[in-house]
């Protein structure tokens, strides 16, 4: 079975669903293309296409202006790269899932401070006066 890249373009596009304002569902273009638009928060239309090669910025409709932009390995590399209030979301989101990390992190250690006063038996290191 080929590569969906229809289907890979919308999982890229929902990825990224919290730091857009909206997007279009993907469609086919050609033999193999998806195709798309986005919105970003900063409210520029952007229409991309996705092939093998990665997304390429069809057009950005900004203020009445419309112009072409670079190609990207990933929607979310695009957005990075072009929109600062996805950046800004995506910094939000990752400092969250880091200091949630961090917390259940040290949940787990503050539940081996349990265990820290026992020793694992090593009868080699063994102290007690009855060995």
């Amino acid at each position: 079975m080929a590569f969906n890249l229809v289907t890979e373009l919308d999982a890229q596009l929902r990825e990224v669903a919290f730091g857009i304002r909206s997007a279009d569902p993907a469609a086919r273009q050609g033999a193999a293309d998806a195709v798309a638009k986005l919105v970003t928060l900063e409210d520029a239309v952007v229409a991309v296409r996705m092939d093998n090669d990665g997304v390429h910025v069809l057009s950005v409709e900004d203020d009445g202006a419309s112009t072409a932009a670079a190609s990207f390995d990933s929607v979310n590399s695009l957005l990075l790269n072009t929109s600062p209030g996805f950046t800004q979301k995506f910094n939000e989101s990752l400092a969250a899932a880091l200091a949630a990390a961090a917390a259940e992190r040290g949940q787990e250690d503050e539940d081996d401070d349990d265990y820290k006063s026992f020793k694992s038996y090593d009868s080699g290191q063994d102290d007690r006066p009855w060995h």
